[in-house]
């Protein structure tokens, strides 16, 4: 019997520990963070690294728990020291900012990502991540949401590795980052809403990747969505490399090298404004399967719309007072090009021009052009012509300095490149 209740006294005394260990007291004396197996809330109530109260303790109590879990944080802002714990619960956590957003500064952080979710279903709301000098945030698991994150002045704002599939990021803002949103991962499902990108050094989002076979195979399946989003003042608005997207409904403005950049697989652009670019509206190389619809694109200094060894459909286009309007150029014999219904007006110099290849012109419109509404021109390389053969159907060319086609020759610089 005594033996009993050694044993009784003993359980009690760990269980008494354990809730010491998860509840703290504020300065007034109340409870400031409460574990039970009902409450699985914590309450953030210290701007420290560490001690009670603190972001990184809440964190590594609920990675402990056995069931879904969410962090409050109760505190303008939260300054870290190193890399945050991983969120690794299972069931899935949630760190919610207070009303009008919680600061993470991470100056003092050397290196790491300062927040990692390993955890399915889990949220980040209402924060917003500072001078994170490698990452802010990495995402490993699948179902996350990222809601109204503002991440600034940082190397990477999030990067999405391979398992994150049914990511969604919406009402975030990203200001003066290297890059904004990478990956290099095989991803479905990956939605990216309501959202702005800004001052991107490298660019507002980076979905590059190898294995071009790969992301054939996927053919037009969208792994990436993004919709509504703005990106302003970037040297790139988005680069898609091998992994097929649909970008829409987006504002592209001001960007420096380019507003939308492809560079292989498949891609639907769809109904986005782009305009003000001092390089390229929309620029594709080597890409397969690419649609390029109902976009409005204005006062471009490069091209609107350049193609290079690319199978594209072109259509319902509206460009105006860009330096060139479309450029197609094909030495690789890329397969079908069908440029139809785009209405192109007061292009600076060409309208329309044709590099090599044998695309489908169809009902667009060249209007007042200062030079040719369409120009053909054969392609020269290693001492090699490629016959430029469009299939002209029904276009029209009105008010441009030149209305008849011009054709001639067009030669490759030493790099083989046009």
């Amino acid at each position: 019997m005594k033996r009993i209740a050694w044993v009784l006294v003993v359980a009690l005394g760990i269980i008494m520990a354990i809730v010491k260990t998860h509840t703290a007291v504020d300065s007034g004396g109340g409870p400031r963070m409460s574990v039970t197996s009902s409450d699985a809330n914590f309450i953030v109530s210290s701007e420290a690294d560490t001690g009670p109260g603190s972001l990184r303790d809440a964190i590594l109590a609920a990675d402990r728990l056995p069931g879904h879990s969410r962090i409050a944080i109760r505190v303008a802002q939260v300054l870290i020291e190193s890399a945050l714990p991983t969120l690794i619960n299972p069931q899935g956590i949630v760190i919610e900012g207070r009303d009008g957003g919680t600061i993470i500064e991470a100056a003092h952080q050397r290196d790491g990502s300062t927040l990692q979710v390993k955890s399915p279903r889990s949220a980040l709301r209402r924060l917003t991540l500072v001078h994170a000098r490698n990452r802010a945030v990495t995402v490993m698991a699948p179902g996350v949401e990222i809601d109204s994150l503002d991440i600034s002045d940082c190397g990477t704002g999030i990067v999405i590795a391979a398992g994150s599939e049914g990511l969604t990021i919406r009402h975030s803002r990203f200001e003066r980052n290297a890059t904004a949103i990478m990956s290099d991962a095989f991803l479905h499902d990956v939605t990216i809403v309501d959202s702005s990108f800004s001052e991107s050094a490298r660019a507002g989002i980076w979905f590059v990747g190898a294995d071009p076979s790969l992301s054939n195979e996927l053919g037009s399946s969208a792994i990436i969505n993004v919709a509504n989003d703005t990106f302003s003042k970037n040297d790139i608005g988005i680069v898609l490399g091998n992994r097929p997207a649909l970008i829409q409904k987006s504002r592209f403005a001001d960007n420096k090298s380019a507003g939308i950049l492809v560079l292989g697989g498949s891609a639907t652009l769809s109904g986005n404004d782009v305009r003000h670019s001092l390089g390229n509206g929309i620029s594709v190389t080597n890409g397969n399967t690419v649609r390029i619809d109902h976009n409005s694109i204005e006062d471009i200094l490069g091209v609107a719309i350049l193609l290079r060894d690319t199978s594209a459909t072109i259509e319902d286009n509206n460009l105006e007072r860009n330096a060139y309007g479309i450029v197609a150029v094909d030495a690789k014999n890329a397969g079908a090009t069908v440029i139809r219904g785009n209405v192109l007006k007061k292009t600076v110099v060409d309208a329309i021009t044709i590099i090599g290849g044998a695309p489908l012109l169809d009902h667009n419109q060249a209007l007042e052009s200062r030079s040719a509404g369409l120009r053909v021109l054969d392609l020269v390389q290693s001492g090699a012509q490629i016959k430029a053969n469009p299939h002209l159907l029904a276009n029209t060319l009105k008010g441009n300095a030149v209305d008849l086609p011009l054709t001639g020759v067009y030669r490759t610089s030493g790099t083989g490149q046009p």
